[in-house]
């Protein structure tokens, strides 16, 4: 049997790159893939052909690189472990691994072979001839790591910081998911450690901690001193942020009445603002119906402190105004809404102050704005650019405004000159 070659894999890849999506023809015989050494047995049935491998790869070229799932799987389990070791030799050493559907198959090889036998990668990177074979082992290691191995991998990772320290981030998130099994004072522990490594916390949602965590547990520790000096500021620990968001996620009526509780109602921003994920469904409905449940007093804490946010976002303003059946608080938005004119989302800005059906109610309120660059919210902003003034001046057009309130409101949110 003739080695398995990537001059006909890469080929096939190149090729459908610059062709684009053909649609594979799942009635069409398959071609078999050539392997290495002649020895190997013969497979049970008809593997995919090259083209047909990538072709799927490309259907998927966009993989998310934080799952295990692997799309090529099912056809993958079919071949022996030489087989596989010799695809991914002949992938790596490929040029057109440069190209997404081939980043995408080496991925998927790796995944596959490390699944049957983790120690064996391992091994493999161990003894890995070149540099940069050895790091994109590691790379995939990093990621296919299993979680009762956590320690292992975390200390690993820390020894060995040219290879699999580069992917730290990966085995600190495996640290705090596998001690999350334990308990808070088990993640308290281990998050202290990674800060005497020098790793801080990143962006994005932490891998799925145990079910049931006792998130106000940790929440009790001083999650801020956690963070490095550059961490601080501004916003929260990024550290504290990144649990009440998994905590959001996994019961998110108790993460919003611990906030309001512990932290009073301005803290009730960091359960959405900046949210890295899907939000949970019905997010808005359920955000403004506990918000409605809220004393006025609070109400005006919880707009205070989501103020920055809403007005460099106010699609969420407005989703929100949409989703409460209280008037009283679509009211208290619409302050907000006025507050994004200035800061440079005029349209979606009036958009909410249009669900004020009384359009005298809209006009009066962009009459009495703040005439200075920092509004009731503290919020500053730019003003006003030739733009979003033709904004401005149609949809006040539209609204009935005369001429001269037209001008006067314009002139409100025209950059101010310095005191």
């Amino acid at each position: 049997m003739a080695k398995w070659s990537l001059a006909v894999f890469g080929g096939a890849l190149l090729t459908g790159a610059l062709v684009g999506r053909a649609t594979l023809d799942s009635a069409a015989p398959a071609r078999a893939v050539p392997v290495a050494p002649a020895a190997l047995a013969t497979p049970s049935r008809e593997k995919w052909s090259s083209e047909r491998l990538l072709q799927a790869a490309r259907d998927w070229q966009v993989p998310d690189f934080m799952s295990r799932a692997n799309p090529l799987g099912e056809e993958l389990a079919q071949w022996s472990e030489a087989e596989l070791r010799a695809a991914i030799t002949e992938s790596f050493n490929s040029p057109d691994k440069l190209l997404p559907a081939g980043q995408a198959v080496l991925r998927y090889l790796l995944q596959e072979f490390l699944r049957r036998d983790f120690d064996a990668g391992l091994a493999w990177f161990e003894t890995a001839e070149t540099p940069e074979f050895k790091r994109r082992l590691a790379w995939e290691l990093a990621r296919q790591w299993p979680v009762e191995r956590a320690e292992e991998g975390f200390a690993r990772a820390m020894v060995d910081r040219e290879y699999l320290g580069k992917s730290a981030v990966f085995f600190q998130e495996l640290l705090i998911e596998f001690h999350s099994r334990s308990g808070p004072a088990a993640v308290w522990d281990a998050l202290q450690r990674c800060r005497d490594q020098g790793l801080g916390a990143t962006g994005g949602l932490l891998k799925p901690v145990a079910d049931g965590f006792d998130f106000a547990g940790l929440l009790s520790h001083p999650l801020d001193s956690l963070a490095k000096d550059d961490e601080r500021t501004p916003g929260p620990a990024l550290f504290e942020q990144r649990f009440i968001w998994e905590w959001y996620r996994q019961d998110r009526d108790k993460a919003f009445d611990w906030l309001v509780a512990n932290r009073g109602a301005e803290a009730l921003n960091a359960i959405w603002s900046g949210y890295p994920g899907t939000p949970v469904e019905g997010h808005q409905q359920w955000l403004a119906s506990k918000v409605e449940g809220l004393t006025p007093a609070q109400q005006d804490e919880f707009l205070k402190g989501s103020a920055a946010s809403f007005a460099s976002s106010p699609i969420s303003l407005k989703l929100l105004a949409e989703a409460t059946g209280s008037p009283g608080l679509r009211e208290k938005m619409e302050a907000l809404a006025v507050a994004g004119i200035r800061t440079g989302n005029p349209v979606m800005s009036l958009e909410v102050l249009e669900l004020n059906p009384d359009p005298a109610r809209r006009i009066a309120l962009l009459e009495t704005a703040p005439a200075s660059v920092a509004d009731v919210y503290g919020n500053t902003g730019p003003g006003l650019n030739p733009k979003t003034e033709v904004q401005l001046r149609a949809k006040l057009a539209e609204w009935n405004a005369s001429e001269a309130q037209i001008e006067s409101i314009v002139a409100r949110f025209k950059p101010q000159p310095p005191p």
